[in-house]
């Protein structure tokens, strides 16, 4: 990373300082020393019935099981990673160089094609776990991450991911996470992609007591795109704490990210989207959205999205809007015998169905809008739920509406 994104980097330090969640005494207050399942397979098998799926592997606080051999774990003295580039705080980066004993490696090879399902578990102890993901060149890979616990006091699903993808390589990356009261969510990423690779990133959150994230999205090959897309759905006294990065490094590539949250109660969600065109990355574009609706009086949401540019030659736009939510909608909805709750709960899942929709996987899809539609409807979350989409969500056609639409732009015309 050169000048350009150094000086990114001591903006976003700076941005985090000033709006971050202090979970210090909560990190501290771990006891990683919970009692052995010695029927986690039993635990795990419970898990993949309740929602639907074959998990390639379930990855317990104090067990695994593995279904498929594209996954493997290999045994580590502790977690190597990049601190800086994941936005992490050194307590969460000092809790895997000590606690992390495997890692987690999902490999394809050239050309292949390959779908994944990962349930991560934490149970009577902290999950403290590491993954690496390499997919192969011209090879294609969906991998859907499903994020649950079972605890009786204050603990962590805490993971760390490293991805790579090569020449001509794409991955779809579907996640959920949906912890229970007393665990906090911690998921940090780096992702690099090499010439002519793409990756579509989906996150929801809408589990844990708090949830801390930081992912870095680096387009390292000429003609590469991401996206990465996150809901946040929070509600009682959540707390949500998202810091992305999106780096357009070389000329003729493209970044996107988008971020919508629904915040009920008195929950608090900090979004803090940064992105990056370094030198010589003509021909790139960036663009970042954050957009917020406030359900409960006493919510709040501080969206801080911004960008550093060190090129002309690129299109960039940014853009944060928070709002309660539309009551003229809620007024027409009931108009037409709908009572408040239901007409609430309808406008909300039509904010967020646009990007929960990029889901492309029908499973992971269908997993992950049940749950957002429990949320939306009752507030609670940490359960495992059956599939239940009561017809709110259906494929609609049509194209995408413009990136640059609405937001801030930056491009070389607006110089002319």
């Amino acid at each position: 990373m050169k000048e350009g994104n150094e000086f990114a980097n001591a903006n976003v330090e700076e941005l985090y300082k000033k709006h971050r969640l202090s979970l210090d005494n909560e990190i501290k207050s771990l006891d990683f020393s919970g009692m052995r399942d010695e029927d986690f397979e039993s635990f795990a098998g419970s898990i993949t019935e309740r929602l639907g799926i074959d998990a390639d592997a379930v990855i317990g606080s104090k067990g695994y099981v593995l279904n498929d051999s594209a996954v493997k774990l290999i045994s580590v003295k502790g977690g190597h990673l990049d601190q800086a580039k994941m936005h992490m705080e050194k307590a969460f980066a000092g809790i895997i160089e000590k606690h992390v004993g495997r890692r987690l490696l999902i490999k394809t090879e050239n050309g292949e094609k390959k779908k994944v399902a990962i349930v991560f578990a934490n149970m009577n102890a902290p999950l403290v776990s590491q993954t690496e993901v390499n997919v192969g060149e011209g090879s294609e890979l969906q991998l859907f991450e499903v994020f649950v616990s079972k605890s009786t006091m204050s603990s962590l699903n805490l993971s760390a991911h490293n991805v790579e993808v090569r020449k001509g390589g794409a991955l779809e990356m579907d996640v959920l996470h949906n912890e229970d009261g007393y665990t906090t969510a911690a998921h940090f990423g780096e992702f690099v992609l090499r010439e002519h690779a793409g990756a579509k990133i989906n996150i929801v959150y809408e589990g844990g007591k708090s949830a801390v994230a930081g992912n870095t999205v680096e387009a390292a090959g000429y003609g590469s795109h991401s996206e990465l897309n996150s809901t946040l759905i929070s509600s009682g006294e959540q707390r949500f704490d998202i810091m992305d990065m999106l780096v357009n490094a070389v000329a003729g590539t493209s970044c996107l990210g988008e971020t919508k949250s629904i915040l009920m109660d008195k929950s608090l969600n900090f979004v803090k989207d940064m992105a990056v065109i370094a030198p010589k990355s003509i021909g790139s574009r960036s663009y970042i959205k954050e957009r917020a609706i406030l359900l409960g009086k006493d919510a709040r949401a501080s969206l801080l999205p911004d960008m550093s540019i060190s090129e002309n030659d690129v299109k960039a736009s940014h853009s944060a809007a928070a709002a309660p939510i539309d009551k003229e909608a809620i007024f027409y909805l009931m108009a037409k015998g709908m009572n408040e709750r239901d007409a609430t709960n309808l406008v909300a899942t039509g904010f967020i169905d646009d990007i929960i929709g990029r889901v492309s996987d029908g499973s992971a899809k269908a997993i992950i809008m049940s749950h957002v539609n429990e949320k939306l409807k009752s507030g609670r979350f940490g359960e495992l739920l059956e599939n239940n989409l009561r017809g709110i969500w259906e494929e609609r056609p049509g194209a995408a509406p413009s990136l640059f639409e609405g937001g801030a732009k930056y491009s070389k015309e607006s110089l002319n």
